[in-house]
């Protein structure tokens, strides 16, 4: 719908796809939709791929020179290790992205807990926003029916240094 506003307007339109949503709005669809969501998408000026194996699915759909891969732009020196070989004292585990059975952490958290329930504990960090609306809650509560509570963190969202010291913490990321 804005792709084809944005052209009545005269604008430059520049799409980004998200790869988790993309097979809902378009393999998963009926032909009729898919050449309409191709005629829509090769109406905007620029197509933004989040990898090489992106842009050449995209590539598949639109004309390639559409299509454009823009890597996610992370400083990566802010969260690697100082260098030297430094002994591990104790493993702590980081889950960072989107909270929900998308990504895995509901999968995630009944791991721990089998490894809980064996007396292999596994001190976890699992941060990010919700995938759906009470996500964070279910994860919440889920933790502390599996009696994770002592060793599994969920702040949600992090940002900024916050990310950063967990990244420093961390030496297993799931």
């Amino acid at each position: 719908f804005y792709i084809l506003v944005g052209k009545i307007y005269g604008s430059k339109v520049v799409l980004h796809i998200h790869a988790s949503t993309f097979n809902s709005l378009y393999g998963e669809k009926s032909h009729l939709i898919q050449r309409y969501t191709r005629w829509v998408m090769g109406l905007s000026d620029a197509i933004i791929s989040v990898s090489d194996e992106w842009k050449q699915r995209l590539g598949g759909i639109v004309p390639g020179e559409k299509v454009i891969s823009f890597r996610n732009c992370i400083n990566l020196d802010s969260f690697s290790p100082p260098p030297g070989n430094h002994p591990v004292e104790r493993v702590q585990a980081l889950f960072i992205g989107s909270v929900g059975s998308r990504k895995g952490a509901f999968d995630l958290l009944e791991a721990l807990g089998r490894l809980n329930s064996r007396g292999c504990v596994l001190p976890t960090c699992i941060a990010g926003y919700e995938e759906r609306e009470g996500d964070l809650v279910k994860a919440g509560s889920r933790l502390k029916e599996l009696h994770l509570s002592d060793s599994c963190e969920l702040p949600g969202t992090v940002i900024g240094e916050k990310k950063a010291e967990l990244f420093a913490k961390a030496n297993l990321f799931v």
